[in-house]
């Protein structure tokens, strides 16, 4: 079975490192790649807690696996064969530190639940928190592609209005 580490519950995203935030983003936000509903492992895997007693065995394991795990030895693939960028991790600063707080929340309902290492655990409560971490900007991960639409939009509606009178 392969081991893998997953942030402790935490009150404030900014405490810890990027990896850890994008671990707990990347669980909690849908593939843009897939219908993969969040970051998770395969099914013979097991998360352990960053703080455990166990974390330095796993973390040593994890120079091993390759791309599967980062260097701190968090979930870097999914069971779906996407990235953590995939997961929501692929944003602007400002966006992802939304996302990091959000889903800081959900972890303390899980965690509070018992169920922070659980990841196929789900409730009313955690599914509508979920729900905020889609995009608050329609094209956000669109890069620099969300400077160009408005021109191909405005050239397209352009070229096809055409003057009834002619």
């Amino acid at each position: 079975m392969v081991s893998f580490l997953y942030p402790s519950a935490i009150e404030d995203a900014s405490h810890i490192s990027y990896g850890a935030q994008c671990a707990k983003v990347s669980r909690h936000s849908l593939c843009t790649s897939c219908t993969c509903q969040g970051l998770h492992p395969q099914p013979d895997w097991q998360a352990v807690a960053d703080d455990s007693d166990d974390a330095d065995e796993v973390l040593a394991a994890a120079a091993e696996s390759g791309d599967l795990l980062t260097d701190e030895g968090f979930l870097n693939t999914c069971a779906c064969g996407h990235g953590a960028e995939d997961h929501g991790c692929d944003c602007d600063p400002e966006e992802f530190a939304r996302k990091a707080a959000l889903a800081v929340q959900i972890d303390s309902i899980l965690y509070a639940n018992g169920r922070l290492l659980d990841f196929n655990y789900h409730s009313p409560e955690v599914f509508l928190l979920k729900q905020q971490m889609k995009p608050s900007d329609p094209l956000a991960g669109l890069g620099e592609l969300q400077n160009v639409i408005p021109i191909f939009v405005w050239r397209l509606l352009s070229w096809t209005n055409v003057d009834a009178s002619s």
